[in-house]
């Protein structure tokens, strides 16, 4: 007061810094399970903390932290019971945020690894060069996010599909315009988002 006398609350305020992400380890992960990480950085509060990867297009994954400190957390990721199952392969953003901040990212700094994409089949497999036409393709470690193509080795054509849905790991649906492409055989291509 205007006395001189002061009353306190010890510790009756938190500024909740925001925290910082400077390394996880190990730093990739199989999205055949769950993967257990360490994570370092500043300004963790251990009471009020949460851990998620995110990636552009994806649904979050959100950590079980077991174990924090103001400079590391113990947590696991599971890469395979999510929607849609499984997590999409490639890098993904290590996200940790305190109560009230905003959250400190490490870009790209977790790389979601996967089996390279099969594909065994396509229908309709003949259509003609007039127009698009919708196909199915049918294979196996398809993940949200693949891209599709299809390319005559001959030369060097390519026409990239549009519309691209990809229904579960098995089945991707996509239309390809064959306006006037060139007849022959074309080779079919899926790329996931680790660029297998």
């Amino acid at each position: 007061n205007t006395d001189a006398q002061t009353g306190t609350l010890t510790n009756g305020f938190t500024v909740d810094a925001q925290a910082t992400v400077t390394s996880i380890a190990p730093s990739s992960g199989a999205n055949t399970g769950s993967v257990n990480t360490t994570i370092t950085g500043t300004n963790f509060w251990p009471d009020s903390i949460s851990v998620t990867l995110t990636k552009s297009g994806q649904t979050s994954i959100t950590g079980t932290v077991s174990g924090t400190s103001s400079t590391k957390i113990t947590c696991s990721f599971d890469l395979l019971n999510i929607s849609p199952a499984p997590a999409a392969p490639g890098a993904w953003n290590v996200a940790v945020t305190n109560s009230q901040s905003t959250p400190g990212t490490l870009a790209n700094g977790f790389t979601v690894t996967a089996a390279a994409p099969t594909v065994s089949g396509v229908s309709p497999s003949t259509a003609g060069n007039s127009g698009p036409v919708t196909v199915t393709i049918a294979g196996d470690n398809f993940f949200s996010g693949a891209t599709t193509a299809i390319t005559l080795s001959s030369t060097p054509s390519t026409v990239i599909g549009s519309s691209v849905s990809v229904v579960n790991k098995n089945t991707i649906n996509c239309v390809f315009d064959l306006t006037a492409v060139a007849g022959g055989n074309w080779d079919v291509l899926v790329t996931n988002t680790d660029s297998q």
